[in-house]
């Protein structure tokens, strides 16, 4: 599987893109991460996911190996409520999982296993955004 970003634009009078399967099944591979005024953001499996658009829409595939691309999404996205809430979840189980005092006393104290259990919230972090066709941290 193989997933991007992309995104279009919310223009009245025009029907919005459509996500057609070549099996005509249900799109069970489109994750809707946000909208910012009127454009929206999703994470599609284009292997497996044909999208079709009027021109109007603005229809964008991201290709991070392109600055201006990496640095478009990146403006937007801190915005997109999907992808916050997520991070928002990994890093809780941390804190869910240990009391505030143990967090802070292993923090003073330099605890390996603190920085372990960090190290694994960010490698989680990183393959959900990966799962999602963003290639890491460095592009949000």
């Amino acid at each position: 599987m193989t997933r991007k970003i992309m995104s279009f634009v919310e223009v009245p009078g025009v029907v919005p893109p459509q996500f057609n399967k070549a099996d005509n099944t249900i799109i069970d591979d489109v994750d809707q991460l946000g909208n910012i005024d009127n454009k929206y953001f999703f994470s599609i499996d284009d292997a497996n996911c044909e999208v079709v658009a009027e021109e109007e829409s603005q229809l964008k595939f991201y290709d991070f190996s392109k600055s201006e691309d990496a640095a478009e999404f990146k403006a937007a996205a801190n915005k997109l409520v999907y992808i916050n809430i997520k991070l928002d979840e990994i890093e809780a189980k941390l804190v869910r999982s240990n009391s505030l005092y143990m967090l802070i006393k292993n923090a003073v104290e330099g605890s390996e296993e603190l920085t372990s259990k960090i190290q694994a919230v960010e490698s989680e972090k990183e393959e959900f955004l990966q799962s999602l066709g963003i290639p890491g941290q460095s592009a949000i």
